[in-house]
């Protein structure tokens, strides 16, 4: 499905300005506004600049329907999900060039609500319709935040900001033609339509662009993978023992005075470690629990009180294959292994040397 998948987001010819597409859009629909509403409509939407006024009337509309039951119900459940809205808009806003205002997308959406708490019957349709559109673009904010290309988002954001204005303006015009005697029910069907359109819409951007996710993932998957294979490949020479420098105590460059207690467990770790002549197989001793009881302090001072015990003592930064690299590196060349490889020569004659060395010297790797 990848390359269609892109097709189908790319509409994104690459010599477009989406700012110019953008605001030509946004001039035509405040056009449309000025055409079409009411007066006193126009200038009740266009009070309203950004979320924040947005939920200061929400404040008032609490007070006002503080006695009705259903309006409260539904004024208290929408908070939270204008926090989507928000989101995708300052998204939008960030990914063009120049300033943009969307303080319409607000001041329509605060029009829709004021007219639906005011009808008869339509509130619970408007109230599902906004909180539909608000989960979709939940989804499609956290699986937008995850992706990169900014040149095949803005055209998704652009279509989706003028679908969402266009539904809010037509539910507007809506609720004017029903007020003055209109078919309820042909303008209720036009705005479902348009609003299940929004919806897909929503829904086809955010399933392609998991998709592309998805498939970047794997494809980055397939390149770890090929890279540690090549790791354990390049054919390599182990030194001998009379070519390296011992002892070799590579270890965080203080030991912490401040350190006390815990002989119990510093017990416990030598005596599991204590070679035993019928065992011919390295020991090991896993330490676990919540982070910050201290079982890196443990493992430093075990290490710093029996470095007299082992010829070559190493401490790794194991969490990334990256951390992992730069602590062999280190490693080698302290050993005096070889002056410079390649991260994977290094691996492999480290490894190489760990398997051979157990006869003639003792080590302790501490991995962290």
């Amino acid at each position: 499905m990848g390359a269609e998948d892109e097709d189908s987001l790319t509409g994104i010819m690459r010599g477009p300005d989406y700012d110019r597409i953008y605001i030509e859009a946004w001039r035509s629909t405040i056009a449309r506004c000025e055409k079409n509403l009411e007066r006193c409509d126009l200038k009740d939407a266009l009070e309203i600049k950004s979320a924040e006024h947005f939920r200061k009337n929400i404040d008032r509309m609490l007070r006002k329907y503080e006695n009705e039951l259903m309006e409260t119900e539904v004024l208290m459940l929408l908070i939270p999900i204008l926090d989507h809205y928000e989101q995708f808009a300052n998204s939008f806003v960030h990914l063009m060039q120049n300033k943009v205002e969307v303080s319409m997308m607000w001041g329509l959406l605060h029009l829709v609500l004021k007219l639906a708490l005011e009808s008869t019957g339509d509130l619970d349709r408007i109230n599902r319709m906004v909180k539909s559109i608000g989960c979709k673009l939940e989804y499609m904010n956290e699986t937008m935040s995850n992706f990169d290309n900014k040149g095949q988002k803005m055209k998704v954001y652009v279509d989706i900001s003028t679908d969402l204005v266009n539904l809010w303006l037509n539910i507007i015009l809506a609720f004017r033609d029903i007020t003055f005697g209109g078919p309820k029910s042909l303008k209720w069907e036009e705005i479902m339509s348009r609003f299940k359109d929004v919806l897909s819409l929503v829904e086809e951007a955010t399933g392609n662009f998991s998709r592309i996710l998805a498939r970047n993932a794997k494809e980055f998957r397939i390149e770890e993978f090929e890279r540690l294979q090549a790791l354990l490949q390049p054919e390599t020479v182990t030194p001998t023992d009379s070519q390296l420098v011992f002892p070799c105590h590579m270890l965080p460059s203080h030991q912490n005075h401040r350190f006390f207690s815990r002989s119990k467990e510093l017990d416990m770790i030598h005596e599991s470690l204590q070679p035993i002549a019928s065992r011919k197989i390295m020991t090991s001793v896993a330490m676990h629990g919540l982070g910050g009881v201290g079982k890196t302090q443990i493992a430093l001072m075990y290490a710093y009180q029996h470095r007299q015990d082992y010829d070559a003592i190493f401490w790794f930064h194991a969490q990334t294959i990256t951390g992992l690299e730069q602590c062999v590196n280190e490693a080698t060349k302290r050993l005096g292994i070889k002056k410079s490889n390649p991260d994977a020569h290094n691996l492999v004659i480290f490894h190489d040397w760990l398997q051979s060395t157990g006869k003639n010297h003792r080590y302790l790797d501490v991995l962290i």
